[in-house]
């Protein structure tokens, strides 16, 4: 069997697709149901009688949060919906499709569908809340979407295109560090806590060693390093990012293995 074959991969994407669904169901209400409730923050602001004019400096910074978890943990999902599930590591090893054609359907549709259902929700949430501030009169009255967009687009300081890239380098990074790590454990629905809690271990012990104001601010020994050499940082971050992809790769083929804990 050739390694790739795009006719292939598209009769297993609709599989996936079609297969997946009643897991996507699912999560798409419960995004729904947590971005309803969590964007009527203006509108209880009102009924508690509170002034209502920074009501939606919560929300706002709720949904610019929620997206960017969404995007660096996006490789946590690849495999999320086969919790639950039995055999189904089984049925989809015996699939007529090569392990790197099964990989980069499991990875690009859960990763898309899950950003997709975000953004669908936050709308649906934005709409109920501004039809809620119509009916009590809300002032002022207003989509968080609008106001998200405003924070986005007017950023407080010029920054410069390295720092852009090297923040871009470093998505990639942590993005592909949660799907290695989604390959990695065997524990299909909370491997992303196993990667959340390690790299915050990591980064705790790394502050003990290291003075955070070296890190933090351009006037640190390491901050100064970073910005005086940050295409070198972002080579780096990219040359590992391009490891934890292949090796999430690699788990992925071998994760019928026995492992009790993590995929060896």
């Amino acid at each position: 069997m050739d390694n790739f074959n795009l006719q292939r991969m598209g009769r297993f994407t609709r599989w996936t697709i079609v297969t997946d669904m009643p897991y996507y169901r699912k999560s798409f209400a419960s995004y729904v149901a947590f971005m309803c409730i969590f964007l009527q923050v203006p509108n209880l602001v009102v009924a508690f009688g509170k002034d209502p004019s920074n009501s939606t400096s919560m929300p706002v910074g709720a949904v610019i949060g929620i997206l960017v978890a969404s995007v660096i943990m996006g490789g946590s999902y690849m495999l999320m919906s086969f919790y639950n599930r039995k055999d189904a590591l089984r049925d989809l090893a015996m699939i007529p499709a090569s392990n790197l054609e099964k990989f980069l359907v499991r990875y690009l549709t859960a990763f898309l569908i899950n950003l997709f259902m975000f953004l669908i929700g936050i709308i649906i949430a934005d709409g109920l809340q501004y039809l809620v501030g119509l009916v009590i009169q809300r002032e002022p009255l207003g989509f968080v979407l609008a106001d998200t967009w405003d924070v986005l687009s007017t950023p407080s300081k010029p920054a410069s295109a390295s720092k852009g890239y090297f923040l871009i380098s470093l998505a990639i990074w942590l993005h592909t560090y949660f799907l290695m790590g989604a390959n990695l454990v065997r524990n299909i629905k909370y491997g992303w806590v196993f990667s959340a809690l390690t790299l915050l271990v990591v980064f705790i012990l790394f502050i003990q060693i290291v003075n955070p104001s070296d890190i933090f601010h351009d006037k640190g020994t390491i901050g100064h390093f970073i910005n005086s050499n940050l295409a070198l940082v972002d080579i780096l971050l990219l040359a590992l990012s391009a490891l934890q992809a292949w090796l999430s790769y690699k788990l992925f083929c071998s994760r019928q293995l026995i492992g009790k804990y993590f995929t060896f």
